[in-house]
């Protein structure tokens, strides 16, 4: 595959027949080409100035800002246009296209090269009104003071809640990664559609005070979500019978947990949920990542021999020494592969491993960690005996639903007699519920940060068949 380094040229006319397409399609795109081993993002700025469709073109990565599109194309539901590699060799881009979404492929001479996907941007004004309120918001557990956002449903009434549970490490109320903020996007969406949702910065974080987070449990996690739960009762503008949870990775783990026979809990949204002891997921996610991420099998051996080590010592609570002169060794090993500016910080291979070797057993000695590799959520699952609903991405590499999926199941049906369950696997998607090429988290960064299609639907859709509002 030749590298992504494009220029583009000049405009062509567009048919006149297309004319209520190219109105659809004016406005900006983003999206990325996907090829058999790369991810590309792509900007389009589309305008619709009769009888022509101008395109202009960005792909950051190759340094390319604002390059007009050439031999632009328009028909019926098809868009295309060329560009060139610095060889010359032209790119054949079509899209087939609704009013939100652009689809399409690359040609090379003919020959299938890559895929596409964009989304069109929703322009925002400040005169633009949005669907729903919002308000800043404490509450409390024992020490710990947590701060957060309450997105209400415009209008009266006692709506019904959903607290958002963070993955884990440390989360804003957001939950942001790469500039993505799903927490955020799915509180604005629901509460637009009438259902009100807390979420909430973790401890230490943002503006919540109190606690250190890897000193915490799951079993501490799930003290905060009920103290969150009690909070939106006690709320004028809830129903206190309509309370659910939304977990996300451990966070799901933490919401199996609260719920396990617990009649205050309304419903249950797991977006990919574990059902396995977190030492098997830890090893199943190291080894999927390794080789997606193409480290040969000896390097992948190596590296889940140093994690089984990791877990014998943290669990049996010996073995220490011998794990820290593997931990050290492995980071020495890797100050080679570092960018000259990131050795250049570090001084030397010596530096580089103490530091890390240091860092490493500290997060290994954590009653998080210590408690995560034996708690299995199974446990939880086989007690919950409100409505539930599964979600998991195609490509999820950290929660991989071929395995977790069958268990997650197995204990809701079969040891909690669960009859309310349901399930949903997104094409293409990975842990983020982004549209991914292999699910690696090496391509989190270069994503576009939307939400897989039909995820928010699938999400709102199932809480309004579950959920009532009194008014």
């Amino acid at each position: 595959m030749k590298p992504l380094l494009i220029s583009m040229l000049g405009v062509v006319v567009w048919f006149w027949s297309s004319a209520v397409f190219a109105t659809s399609l004016e406005g900006i795109w983003e999206g990325n080409i996907y090829t058999e081993t790369e991810i590309h993002p792509i900007w389009l700025e589309i305008h619709h100035q009769a009888p022509y469709l101008d395109i202009v073109v960005s792909l950051p990565q190759q340094g390319i800002k604002n390059q007009q599109a050439e031999q632009v194309c328009l028909s019926q539901s098809q868009l295309a246009f060329r560009v060139r590699y610095p060889s010359k060799l032209p790119l054949f881009l079509e899209f087939s296209f609704d009013t939100l979404k652009l689809a399409g492929y690359l040609l090379d001479n003919e020959a299938l090269v890559g895929s596409l996907l964009l989304y069109k941007q929703s322009p925002t004004t400040a005169a633009e009104a949005p669907d729903f309120r919002e308000e800043e918001i404490t509450f409390r557990n024992r020490n710990t003071h947590f701060s957060g956002t309450l997105t209400l449903p415009k209008g009266k009434g006692k709506f019904p809640a959903l607290v958002l549970i963070n993955g884990s490490g440390t989360q804003t109320r957001d939950s942001e990664a790469w500039g993505f903020k799903p927490f955020k996007i799915l509180a604005e969406h629901l509460a637009a559609a009438g259902v009100a949702v807390l979420r909430y910065d973790d401890r230490n974080v943002g503006k919540s005070k109190g606690g250190i987070h890897w000193q915490m449990t799951i079993e501490d996690f799930g003290e905060d979500v009920r103290q969150a739960v009690a909070y939106l009762q006690q709320r004028p503008e809830i129903n206190p019978s309509q309370v659910g949870l939304y977990g996300f990775s451990e966070g799901a783990a933490v919401a199996s947990w609260v719920a396990r026979n617990n009649s205050e809990i309304a419903f249950l949204v797991l977006a990919g949920a574990t059902a396995m002891p977190g030492a098997a997921v830890i090893l199943a996610q190291s080894r999927a990542i390794m080789e997606a991420e193409g480290y040969t099998d000896q390097d992948i051996e190596e590296a889940l021999q140093h994690t089984q080590a990791s877990f014998e010592a943290a669990s049996q609570n010996k073995g220490w020494k011998q794990l820290e002169v593997l931990l050290w060794q492995s980071f020495a090993d890797a100050f080679g592969q570092l960018s000259a500016a990131e050795q250049q910080h570090y001084g030397s291979s010596q530096t580089y491993a103490d530091a890390h070797t240091k860092a490493q057993l500290q997060y290994l000695r954590s009653p998080w960690y210590r408690y995560f590799i034996k708690y299995n959520p199974a446990e939880a699952l086989g007690q919950v005996r409100c409505p539930v609903l599964l979600l998991y991405g195609e490509n999820d590499l950290q929660t991989i639903p071929q395995e977790q999926l069958p268990k997650a199941l197995e204990a809701l049906h079969q040891q909690a007699r669960n009859h309310d369950v349901s399930v949903r696997i997104f094409d293409k998607a990975n842990h983020l519920f982004l549209h991914s090429l292999t699910g690696s988290p090496g391509e989190y960064p270069h994503l576009h940060k939307r939400f897989c299609e039909g995820f928010l639907e699938t999400v709102t859709e199932w809480l309004q068949k579950r959920s009532t509002a009194l008014y």
